[in-house]
């Protein structure tokens, strides 16, 4: 196997682990922005990710292409020497999906919670309403018993 071969593509494999690394550091801090609730943190951060999302799937395109002009010996050669660095990637993938898993059932609660305010908020209205009304129509007594 040609020794620059090699090399880039276990350059690509840390560049794919370091990115997973600040992605999973960008989950932990969308955490804590849920439970802060800090919107517009939220926002600033979930774009961050989109653009290193993006930044990592164009790494894995081109380490892909590099590894696609390895003959099946190479393969299976560069398998085993990557194997403990793969590893570690696929890890912090995991680690990632917990996060992002936590995260999307935190939001579906507040979603739920903020749901239930609004319409508690509606129906209360409602009622604050229907006592506007009483008082305008009045009783429907003369007054003259």
């Amino acid at each position: 196997m040609q020794p620059d071969l090699s090399a880039k593509i276990m350059k690509g494999l840390e560049t794919q682990k370091a990115g997973y690394a600040h992605l999973l550091e960008l989950a932990d801090q969308q955490k804590a922005a849920i439970i802060a609730d800090d919107d517009a943190r939220l926002r600033e951060l979930v774009r961050n990710k989109e653009q290193r999302l993006q930044d990592l799937r164009r790494a894995e395109k081109g380490l892909l292409e590099t590894v696609d002009t390895l003959s099946r010996a190479e393969r299976e050669h560069m398998r085993e020497q990557a194997a403990a660095l793969q590893e570690e990637v696929v890890t912090l993938m995991e680690k990632l999906i917990e996060i992002e898993t936590d995260c999307a059932e935190r939001l579906k609660s507040k979603k739920l919670e903020t749901r239930d305010e609004l319409t508690d908020l509606k129906h209360r209205k409602q009622r604050i309403q229907g006592y506007g009304t009483f008082r305008q129509k009045g009783t429907g007594f003369s007054g003259d018993a």
